[in-house]
């Protein structure tokens, strides 16, 4: 069992193991469950920043908010925010590049001409990156060959 001390009833320091249950002292000791962080937030505006959640019976789980980082001027901001958007571009570029390259088979001298289905999809291939302001709204066009 994982235990965490309490102080004014919430969990508090770092994790304790008893050795046995009857050590265990719920007026001192919470049962208490830690998460690992959440994956990088895309956002570089924001961070994860854990909160212990009460689940009932003197049980506490570790969870994670995303919240505002406080920048010292909005030219700091607005920095974070392009910065965070060249890297998600770098990102469906690089899941672009992946899809257009399952299909260069296509375009081999030795392969018969390539079905209009697929000559489209590799233009809308091309274009989502010129075309979407919004990198993180971005949705890739279905495959017409049904690659998996």
């Amino acid at each position: 069992m994982i235990i965490k001390n309490k102080t004014n009833g919430l969990p508090t320091g770092g994790l304790i193991m008893l050795t046995t249950i009857d050590e265990y002292d719920e007026n001192i000791h919470c049962k208490y469950t830690p998460n690992e962080e959440p994956q990088a937030l895309s956002d570089m505006t924001k961070c994860w920043v854990s909160v212990d959640k009460n689940i009932g019976d003197n049980s506490w789980i570790q969870d994670f908010e995303s919240v505002d980082i406080e920048f010292e001027t909005e030219e700091l901001r607005q920095a974070a925010i392009a910065q965070s958007n060249i890297d998600e571009f770098n990102r469906i570029r690089e899941m672009r590049d992946y899809e257009l390259g399952r299909t260069d088979w296509y375009g081999l001298q030795d392969t018969p001409d390539m079905p209009e289905a697929v000559r489209l999809y590799r233009q809308q291939l091309r274009d989502i990156t010129t075309a979407e302001s919004d990198p993180f709204n971005i949705v890739f066009p279905d495959n017409p060959l049904n690659l998996p």
